[in-house]
């Protein structure tokens, strides 16, 4: 489920993507104006997750992986939480690719 919440002390909205259970986080957005920027946001990703090329897998120098959401601009959408393998980071891949079509926003 998508959740879209706002940051009293950045005075910015994120919206959180949270597996189906509710709970572990999968996906942070970055920080937006409004919370219309942070839908919209939502929609982009949901069309972004089925193009192959606007998600990124990076290796970080601690030997976890993450994956980032880009938009057809380039722009980051939102960023995975940490894996401790890349297997673990692909297997996270597809399964939002399954589940951010069909996740429901709770604003």
């Amino acid at each position: 489920m998508f959740k879209i919440v706002f940051d009293k002390e950045k005075e910015c909205f994120h919206f959180l993507l949270n597996s189906k259970n509710g709970g572990s986080l999968l996906l942070k957005s970055i920080a937006f104006d409004s919370k219309a920027e942070a839908e919209k946001a939502i929609d982009d990703c949901r069309q972004q997750v089925l193009l192959k090329s606007n998600i990124e897998r990076k290796t970080l120098g601690n030997g976890k992986f993450h994956f980032i959401i880009k938009d057809n601009k380039r722009k980051i959408l939102a960023d995975s939480l940490f894996y401790s393998s890349e297997a673990g980071m692909q297997n996270g891949i597809e399964a939002i690719r399954k589940y951010i079509p069909i996740a429901g926003i709770d604003a």
